[in-house]
């Protein structure tokens, strides 16, 4: 049993970094719990982090101080297990804007802006340029990238910054247009919009309106992947005003956190140096890609990668034409015959291609992590290209940008497989035929801030919805610029994603080092890449890797066309060659001096060629001595040798991943994090450096402790080794089942047996757990003592997790939501996807609906054990007690999820198919508890494609003095019932002891007696009486994919019952299968008062 202290155990983790994500390691942090009495609790340090154990409170104040800093407080929510909170601060009078809770201090003057063109005007900024012009306006230099993507820096004094930021906003040609907040290195900006992304604590839209507008906002948009989250759209010009705004949102007690949508420009995690050579597949060798393939033929599966896996590349763009991407490493069919890119978007210019890619980046990044092995050239005997990591499986191809948050999380919900709603002009209106099951990425999203909110509603969205339950893997390039990711690239910070940190070679070109611009701080894994900034590639000292390029623009050949030798040896430093023939040979050629891949060979670009003496000039001088007969060869150049970078690391890392999930498609994104995690090699484990050292299981530097090491922040948990990796995904034993019951009698098999509706691992208290010692079931085989909550004030949900398996679990959540309506029929994934507006009026049709209340993180559960987590529910996200005419109550359903799913497979859709899964039909009531019996439950489901369903209803043992009835409210089901139930006018002919006989028909009322139930009236509608039957059948002529709301009620006849009676409602298909239940306790208190009241 688990004990109400280790329960309520929560570990804190505190990060406290500047502006530049650099760690301030004099801070003084204090955490004091609401109510509490007692000295706040005491922080030790742990490398750069704060640490303390928290015991009961599950909420309170964190508060932050470092001399020369401005102080920061926040309150916190803890869950039992690890929490852990970030705090930048800022010199003393900064102004500050947020991401999600955390507050950034504006690193920029006051008088530097900046204007994002809108797509189509990004082809042509001249327009724009006359504009600036023709105002007066200073352009400022920023990036080219940035002005490549339509954003432009500019001055303009304060006291004219609003009058001219209107008249900029007025053009047509211009997107957003703000003030600058973040300034960084090399040219790169985040500047502010008129938008604002707001996740509320349950206000009904009408009220996020009234809101609104009293702050001189307006409502824009609904985000349908982010609970309770809207875009807010404010009604003057972006300047650093809109921050005070902010902070006004930010401080109401129904807001739980505002920030604005930053455009933030790109920035490419590649390094280009200036000369361009060729080594080989060094970087694919180093992490035993040939060894993993072996292991996957000699495991009887596809030896490349299973084609079923989809990995996304979201990136620059890789080039096609007419839709058919240029390059043969990503064109013809997999061994399954299905075509190599199953779809390709650009999000610029709103188009299915990458015609028009916007650098050879993305190229690049899907070349190292998916190019195809052993494809032929159109030369005969001889094959092309490159191969990445995982040359087999299906890849998306997609042109993305990462302007503002908001759309780069619209992209990752299409990616994934799902329709974010997106209201931009041209964006897909249905997601691709399948989602990712990884995507790579190696762009900046969020760059220079700490995460965003809606960031991590997105990411929280694909990992736990995505690959049906088991959570889409999502690499993220962590910088080349050496700072914390937890700032520079917040993303792959996120502890749900993996951050890739760079390795390289040191200059015996054995020894594995740290890449010195590597990214650091929350690091998943480091895989191979350049040396050095800037480097050229001339091992044993200069290290890079390849990739693939547009059509002609590499630097390296991608096959032979024609091939010769050299006549005379040359010396390092030579800037010509002479050939044996010239033949085939060619100014703006493109060569490669010696055998591909041997030592001291390289590329080169012929710029002139003498035919008398067989010489050819070189556009640079050779880096290396040649002899007389090395090879020469030429050919197309779609390839090339300067791809580096943690752009480079991380598309190779999320190869390796695919091929872990080709091994066993089973594992979950943690299961599958875990075997990269088990396998890594664990490289320069004698450092000592205060950042980059190698700390062991209890944090503490495992050079001096002894102990074994486990994470490093240079290394993350080491270098990825993709032989080992996908040898122990094919050998992986499922030892490990967690599990949310559906009754007391299950033992985890799907599908499950018996009572569905009321989940004896979910239960409600109305008191808040430190003030509660009646919160815990006595075992784990009784049910968790559920109260009924009360509406108006907060309610502590509790949620029992079961480990079935023999190994300690993983990382897991435990998601819990509150359904739109009481529903008799919730299936996976819809049902318990998140939606807005708690307390809408019901909408018509009906639509499902589902509110967020929270998660909680379980970790650990022992075997055979469990853990209970328990997360406040607000009073705010409490449904409204009535619906329809406002005198029917909702008869709601609890809602858990444990995400990622892992195991064993699903055999459905429904809850009882799955032991991740897990329901609680409820009654919530109003401090007066006594009102009328009636609820209101829906039959049918979107994805039921029955047009009849039938309902049964058991009484159980409420006595037949207690009448019950059922109001269709729907006239027509109503009628359409009467009518098929209605008997035949002609008397049929009866045969009674051998002889015919006429009988006259039944009655109605006496025919519809025998179904159990006859027409009547109650509250002046017609309703369908039940007869005092154990069980009453009532087909509902629904239709196809409809959702129909019926009400159930009870009252009271003669002597009022005293107790509680549970009345069970099951849906069947029209087979007889049971498709959806509910049950509702009838509680004798409330027929009393209604017959008073009769």
């Amino acid at each position: 049993m688990a004990t109400q202290d280790k329960m309520l155990s929560a570990r804190l983790v505190v990060d406290v970094v500047d502006v530049n994500g650099e760690p301030l390691k004099a801070a003084k942090v204090e955490f004091r719990g609401d109510n509490s009495k007692g000295a706040a609790a005491r922080f030790a340090r742990e490398g750069h982090s704060y640490v303390a154990e928290i015991r009961t409170p599950l909420r309170g104040e964190v508060r932050v101080t470092s001399e020369g800093y401005e102080e920061q407080a926040r309150d916190v929510g803890l869950t039992s297990g690890e929490n852990r909170e970030l705090f930048v601060l800022g010199p003393r009078g900064s102004r500050y804007y947020f991401r999600e809770k955390v507050r950034m201090p504006v690193e920029a003057p006051r008088n530097l802006f900046a204007l994002t063109l809108s797509q189509r005007a990004r082809r042509d900024a001249s327009k724009v340029n006359e504009l600036l012009r023709s105002l007066k306006i200073k352009p400022q230099r920023a990036s080219e990238l940035a002005e490549r993507s339509g954003t432009f820096l500019f001055e303009v004094p304060v006291t004219n910054a609003r009058a001219m930021l209107a008249r900029l906003s007025e053009h047509p040609a211009i997107e957003h247009v703000g003030a600058v907040v973040s300034l960084r290195e090399g040219g790169n900006f985040s500047h502010l919009t008129q938008d604002v992304i707001v996740r509320f604590n349950g206000p009904r839209l009408r009220d996020v309106q009234r809101i609104a507008e009293s702050l001189g906002f307006s409502v824009t948009r609904e985000i349908v992947y982010a609970p309770h989250s809207y875009v807010l759209r404010w009604q003057k010009p972006a300047t650093l005003e809109i921050l005070d705004a902010i902070e006004r949102l930010a401080k109401r007690p129904d807001v739980e956190w505002a920030e604005p949508s930053l455009v933030v420009t790109p920035e490419l995690d590649a390094i280009t140096p200036t000369d361009f050579l060729w080594a080989g597949l060094w970087d694919r060798q180093l992490i035993g890609l040939p060894d993993a393939w072996q292991n996957l033929q000699d495991a009887g599966l596809e030896p490349f990668g299973d084609p079923n896996i989809l990995l996304a590349v979201w990136d620059s763009g890789t080039q096609t034409a007419a839709g058919i991407p240029t390059n043969a490493d990503f064109t013809g069919n997999l061994s399954n015959g299905q075509p190599k890119v199953l779809a390709a978007f650009d999000f610029i210019n709103m188009v299915a291609n990458n015609d028009s890619p916007w650098s050879d980046h993305g190229s690049g990044v899907a070349g190292v992590s998916a190019a195809m092995a052993n494809n032929p050239s159109p030369v005969a005997g001889q094959t092309y290209g490159l191969v990445g990591s995982a040359p087999n499986v299906q890849v998306m191809l997609c042109a993305g940008t990462a302007s503002t948050d908001l759309y780069v999380a619209d992209q990752y919900i299409w990616m994934a497989g799902f329709d974010p709603q997106s209201p931009v002009a041209g964006f897909p209106a249905t997601p691709p035929l399948r989602g990712a099951d990884v995507i790579t990425c190696s762009l900046t999203p969020g760059a220079g801030a700490a995460l965003s909110g809606i960031a991590r509603a997105a990411l929280d969205f694909v990992t736990t919805f995505g690959r049906g339950g088991k959570g889409t893997m999502c690499f993220f390039s962590t910088g080349n610029a050496n700072q914390n990711n937890v700032i520079a690239r917040p993303y792959g910070a996120y502890e749900k994603c993996f951050g890739i940190a760079a390795i390289s070679y040191a200059n015996d070109g054995v020894t594995e080092v740290r890449a010195p611009y590597s990214g650091w701080g929350q690091i998943a894994f480091c895989s191979p890449s350049q040396d050095q900034s800037p480097t050229v590639h001339n091992p044993p000292t200069g290290f890079m890797p390849w990739a693939a390029s547009h059509a002609g623009l590499g630097n390296l050949i991608s096959f032979p066309q024609a091939s010769t030798t050299i006549s005379s040896a040359s010396v390092a430093g030579a800037n010509t060659l002479t050939f044996v023939t010239i033949v085939g040979f060619a100014v703006n050629d493109v060569i490669h001096v010696g055998p591909i891949g041997a030592l001291g060979s390289e590329p080169a670009r012929i710029t002139a060629v003498d035919g008398a003496t067989n010489q050819v000039t070189l556009a640079s001088a050779l880096l290396n001595a040649h002899a007389a007969g090395d090879l020469i060869q030429t050919g197309p150049a779609n390839h090339k040798n300067n791809f580096g970078g943690t752009s480079s690391a991380t598309p190779l890392c999320a190869g390796v991943a695919a091929l872990v999930l080709s091994a066993n498609p089973d594992l979950t994104y943690i299961e599958a994090r875990q075997v990269m995690r088990d396998t890594a090699i664990k490289l320069d484990l004698a450092n000592t450096d205060p950042t980059g050292q190698w700390l062991d299981a209890s944090g503490n530097p495992s050079v001096t402790s002894g102990q074994p090491a486990v994470r490093s922040q240079w290394y993350g948990y080491g270098r990825v080794d993709a032989e080992a990796a996908v040898q122990a995904a094919i050998d992986y034993g499922m030892t490990r089942d967690l599990v949310i019951r559906d009754n007391l009698s299950d033992v985890g098999i799907v599908a499950t047996s018996g009572a569905f509706w009321n989940s004896p691992d979910i239960w409600c208290r109305t008191t808040a757990p430190a003030m509660d010692p009646g919160a815990l079931p006595a075992s784990y085989g009784a049910a968790g003592p559920h109260q009924t909550p009360v509406r108006g004030q907060p309610n502590w949900i509790y949620a029992r997790v079961h480990n079935n398996g023999t190994t300690a679990s993983l990382d897991a959540w435990v998601r819990l939501s509150i359904t739109h309506f009481p529903g008799l029929e919730f299936t996976y994934p819809e049902s318990f996807q998140p939606t807005n507006g708690p307390g809408d009026p019901l909408p018509v049709p009906v639509t499902p609906g589902t509110y967020f209340i929270g998660e909680a993180k379980v970790a650990g559960v022992p075997p055979g054990g469990e853990q209970v987590v328990v997360i406040e529910w607000p009073a705010a996200l409490i449904p409204p007690s009535t619906v329809a005419s406002g005198t029917v109550t909702w008869h709601p359903c609890l809602l858990a999820e444990i995400a990622p799913h892992d195991g064993p497979a699903a055999t459905g859709n429904h809850v009882w198919d799955d032991n991740n899964l897990a329901q609680k039909n409820i009654t919530i009531v109003g401090p007066d508890s006594a009102s009328d019996f009636e609820m209101a439950v829906i039959v049918g489901n979107e994805a039921n494609r029955a047009d009849l369903l039938y309902v049964d209803i058991f009484r159980g043992k409420l006595p037949p003095s207690v009448e019950l009835y059922v109001d269709l409210m729907d006239p027509r089901l109503f009628r359409q019932l009467r009518s098929i139930h209605a008997p035949h006018d002609r008397p049929e002919p009866q045969v009674e002891d051998g002889d015919v006989m006429v009988r006259p028909s039944l009655r109605p009322s006496r025919l519809l007696e025998r179904a159990g139930w006859r027409i009547g009236r109650k509250n002046g509608r017609n309703v369908l009486l039940l007869l005092p039957r154990p069980q009453v059948r009532i087909p509902i002529y629904a239709g196809a994919g409809r959702l129909v709301p019926i009400i159930v009620g009870a009252s009271g006849g003669g002597r009022s019952p005293t107790g509680r009676y549970e009345i069970v409602i099951m849906q069947r298909q029209p087979n007889g299968e049971v498709s959806g239940s509910a049950s509702i306790l009838v509680d004798g208190r409330q027929l009393r008062t209604k017959k008073r009241k009769g």
